[in-house]
């Protein structure tokens, strides 16, 4: 099996389909490791994958000028997990005539999309601990670029993913979370199908309410006393797959700092 970055090391950032000009490259997920294997038989030796690769190339060290901290007064904390400053951040850039790529929950995966209506961007809102898949983001964040300012808000592999896919970054801003770590989201689905529920027929998914963390599926909590089996997993790092490449460790780095 030959694979874009050594085995059992991929972080699912998915640049490497996005540039692949033969598209030769599939994600595999065996709930322990993700891969980017690539065959062999299709394959021209083009090395495009290996450049766009975060885990194949060393990241911009930027330290921190300023810190900060605050939450929101309006509305946009209710539906927030903690104070609401990152739909604070979208609602600002679009009116300022920008657009948002982002991560939401639909027909039962965590994916990205990009936007410049706010109802829309309010899905953005919450955060998720599961793998999300943002397989597509990257051509249509690179096709908007070229009229519009956009503003990416992801994992820092997947930022640094980005930044490596797209070179005329003019009008692109981002904006890196703090990464824990990801399950793969087979973990979350079966663990919803050992409780009777179909992920492809949820609506909405929750891991966290402000102080509560608590999986809520449809609102419905799945563990009102405490923390479920599922968030525990992922704080205990049971579930979490490897997911820390040269961008996550500089944020980490410049957070002990």
């Amino acid at each position: 099996m030959k694979t874009v970055c050594d085995a059992n090391k991929c972080n699912g950032c998915m640049a490497c389909l996005a540039v692949c000009p033969r598209k030769c490259i599939t994600i595999r997920d065996d709930i322990y490791n993700y891969n980017a294997v690539i065959d062999q038989t299709a394959c021209i030796n083009c090395n495009a994958c290996e450049r766009v690769c975060p885990n194949l190339s060393v990241q911009q060290k930027v330290k921190p000028y300023k810190w900060e901290q605050g939450w929101s007064y309006s509305d946009a904390r209710r539906n927030a997990a903690s104070g609401g400053i990152a739909s604070e951040i979208i609602r600002a850039f679009i009116s300022s005539g920008g657009y948002v790529a982002s991560c939401l929950f639909r027909n039962g995966e965590f994916v990205f999309d990009i936007t410049n209506d706010l109802d829309t961007a309010k899905c953005f809102a919450g955060s998720k601990y599961v793998k999300s898949n943002p397989e597509g983001i990257y051509e249509r964040i690179k096709d908007r670029l070229k009229s519009h300012k956009v503003l990416f808000i992801g994992l820092p592999c997947q930022v640094a993913a980005l930044k490596n896919y797209i070179k005329a970054q003019d009008n692109l801003y981002t904006i890196d979370l703090i990464c824990h770590g990801t399950p793969s989201p087979r973990v979350l689905s079966y663990y919803l199908k050992e409780h009777g529920i179909d992920i492809n027929s949820v609506d909405d998914i929750r891991f966290r309410n402000h102080n509560s963390f608590q999986l809520a599926s449809d609102y419905a909590v799945f563990n009102p006393e405490g923390v479920d089996d599922y968030l525990l997993s992922f704080y205990r790092h049971q579930s979490i797959q490897r997911t820390v490449t040269h961008a996550n460790m500089l944020l980490l780095n410049e957070l002990v700092i």
